[in-house]
């Protein structure tokens, strides 16, 4: 752990200093452009060839080549369209938001999305439809204890709708509920001792689930928030009839944000926790990794059971121009029962990453992080928006 917090400073401090040499050379004595704003002008023209702004629409559509050791390289295209709302006021400012992305993997794995955000007057819409065809696919088996040399290929198709809607009791208090629907068809086990007919969700299966939300947001920005903290309490109930598979899932999480000096250098720390109670399937048992959770768990799938927590804290430094750099580090637990949770037992990780913004208007990034976890693991992602 203490070579990854190290390599994870090391690398934030080499794009710190490629920052201020860049800004040491961005204008000459006599006030004019160097060669450094030259080179600045070319990418603002290259840049132009994938965005388009305006005063109510923001768009930019970018191709997008990642490496992530659950789907190998991926290849595809992301877009983000903003759109400016007129229902806000400055100091809580909410544009709505279109994700799109379409990628496929060199192990011939498909995945189409869709991600929305959309702010009114008295109401906020979220939402993601993904459909994912995932071949060679892999699966550890569950717990904490998981091996990365034992796992099973596995074919895995799903097509699943999150969706929340929320009302706004004040601007920042809100309170609502959210249905989330899932068709899951898994086939082709490779090795039937890690997958064994007897793990819940085996067959696949068909689930909706519903449950109330209460939220707390003060972030002065929901894409890159300097101040303020995100306090989210959900439950979400699956019953028969509804659902092949009966169980509860209750989440609570709570994230902060601290400026440190001024608005270039942000303090963000999260923390998480997820509690089943039921026949949980095994493709929506709460887990740790992921671009969004412990980035440095190797595999999406590796840590995974009824119960999970983690946390994390991550500095995030405005660099130069339009890019940005962030170095973390985090714990994280798998377990059967919610007592047996320590940190004894927990997996660690770090790492760094750069940050482009997307549109000129807003800290609107994409990313690009290199994690580091416990045993070796290490993982590459690339993403829309920060983890947290």
């Amino acid at each position: 752990m203490h070579r990854i917090l190290v390599t994870s400073l090391f690398i934030l401090t080499f794009f710190h200093q490629i920052a201020l040499a860049q800004e040491a050379e961005a204008v000459d004595e006599v006030g004019k452009a160097s060669t450094g704003v030259g080179l600045v002008d070319k990418v603002l023209n290259l840049v132009d060839l994938f965005s388009y702004e305006n005063e109510k629409v923001a768009l930019s559509a970018y191709p997008a080549v990642a490496y992530s050791p659950r789907d190998g390289m991926r290849m595809g295209g992301l877009s983000i369209i903003k759109i400016k709302n007129n229902n806000n006021q400055e100091d809580w400012y909410r544009p709505t938001l279109l994700m799109p992305q379409l990628t496929w993997s060199t192990k011939n794995q498909v995945k189409a999305e869709l991600g929305y955000d959309v702010y009114l007057k008295k109401w906020n819409l979220q939402g993601n439809i993904n459909l994912a065809l995932l071949p060679n696919d892999e699966f550890y088996g569950i717990g904490a204890a998981n091996s990365s040399e034992q796992f099973t290929l596995y074919t895995s198709n799903s097509f699943s709708y999150n969706a929340e809607f929320n009302y706004m009791l004040r601007q920042e208090l809100m309170v609502g509920f959210g249905m989330n629907y899932m068709h899951q068809t898994v086939a082709d086990i490779d090795n039937p001792e890690i997958l064994p007919i007897s793990t819940p969700g085996y067959e696949g299966g068909n689930l909706i689930g519903f449950g109330p939300i209460l939220r707390w947001d003060t972030r002065n920005n929901n894409f890159y928030p300097t101040s303020g903290h995100w306090l989210n309490l959900q439950a979400s109930f699956y019953t028969p009839g509804l659902s092949d598979y009966q169980f509860n899932l209750f989440t609570a999480e709570i994230r902060k944000f601290f400026t440190i000096v001024d608005e270039k250098n942000i303090l963000a720390l999260q923390g998480r926790v997820d509690i089943t109670d039921g026949e949980v399937p095994f493709f929506l048992m709460p887990g740790i990794g992921g671009s969004k959770r412990l980035r440095g768990i190797d595999h999406f799938n590796r840590y995974l059971d009824n119960n999970a927590w983690f946390a994390q804290v991550e500095f995030r430094r405005h660099l130069w121009w339009r890019f940005s750099g962030a170095t973390w580090a985090g714990a994280g637990q798998t377990a059967t029962h919610a007592h047996q949770f320590s940190l004894q037992e927990a997996q660690f990780v770090g790492g760094a990453g750069l940050r482009f913004q997307a549109t000129e208007k807003d800290r609107l990034n994409v990313r690009v992080d290199v994690g580091f976890g416990s045993g070796g693991q290490k993982g590459i992602y690339l993403s829309i928006l920060e983890a947290f």
